[in-house]
């Protein structure tokens, strides 16, 4: 391959390119493309960036917006905050990344199901490739005063269009089953988060 060559094709191979490929160009054939990078090093690297960045959002959103302490026996407010914080980083460091290969791996299982052709390295290369900047754009939202009861959520949504589409890439599966999986994945997400508010409140 000659170098002019080259330098034509080695950018539209950077994560930067590839994410704007994907959001803008939100189609099956769009992910089909990308997916031939996939790779694990990528997507560690990309979900451990994200666990970082993530965290560092969630402490800038509780100096910008101070969440109350109950008070703890024994421990100044200062070092409460400390402990809080430093556990928050962690907990969103640690679980962001496995989040995502949690949820990758359902969505894995039900593709197989229907017989999907995929493969999982694929499955979460496509998952991070949308999901690592709509989480970023979410983050970067959640710091708009006022506005963190709904606009945070607005990325989400489009990513769940862009969950349809990658199934549809990675598996050759049909739209009608691809809607099916996310259609799933969604009535899981709200029985979740019902039980985590009913284990929250009592």
């Amino acid at each position: 391959m000659s170098n002019e060559t080259h330098q034509e094709h080695a950018p539209r191979h950077t994560l930067i390119v590839q994410y704007k490929n994907v959001i803008i160009h939100p189609h099956a054939v769009t992910f089909s493309i990308e997916q031939e990078q996939a790779r694990w090093k990528s997507v560690w690297a990309q979900l451990i960036m994200l666990g970082f960045v993530c965290a560092l959002f969630a402490i800038l959103n509780t100096m910008i917006t101070p969440t109350p302490l109950a008070a703890v026996p024994g421990m100044d407010v200062a070092t409460e905050r400390s402990v809080v914080t430093i556990a928050t980083m962690l907990f969103i460091f640690v679980g962001t990344p496995i989040s995502f290969f949690a949820v990758g791996g359902i969505i894995y299982g039900l593709c197989r199901i229907v017989h999907g052709q995929g493969t999982y390295l694929r499955q979460m290369y496509t998952l991070v490739l949308f999901g690592v900047p709509m989480v970023l754009l979410s983050s970067v939202l959640q710091l708009i005063p006022q506005t963190s009861a709904w606009l945070p959520w607005l990325p989400h949504i489009y990513s769940i269009y862009l969950l349809g589409c990658s199934i549809i890439a990675v598996h050759s599966m049909r739209r009608r089953l691809a809607i099916e999986i996310v259609a799933f994945m969604l009535v899981l997400a709200v029985i979740v988060l019902m039980g985590l508010l009913v284990l929250v409140l009592h």
